[in-house]
């Protein structure tokens, strides 16, 4: 006997709130819950960001916006100037 699948039949905890939008949902559409939520799934799928971090960093001029040396990331405390730091005491 085949295993079933353990995303097939999904169980929610809704508020009031919640229950009142799907109840509105259910009025005005005429479908019933599991369309609803298949819907509510493929329009949040489709909303998802389709390329990663770096992708969207660099198309927004993120990435290369700042100029420095290669390992700042290893020697950052060398370039931060501490002096002014807690009134001028080091």
């Amino acid at each position: 006997m085949p295993k079933p699948d353990s995303d097939a039949r999904i169980i929610a905890r809704l508020d009031p709130e919640e229950r009142a939008i799907l109840r509105r949902v259910r009025a005005a559409t005429g479908k019933n819950t599991s369309a609803i939520v298949k819907a509510a799934l493929r329009a949040y799928e489709k909303a998802l960001p389709r390329e990663g971090a770096l992708a969207i960093f660099e198309r927004n001029g993120v990435i290369g916006a700042v100029s420095g040396p290669a390992n700042l990331s290893e020697s950052y405390k060398d370039a931060v100037d501490y002096s002014d730091k807690h009134g001028g005491r080091t």
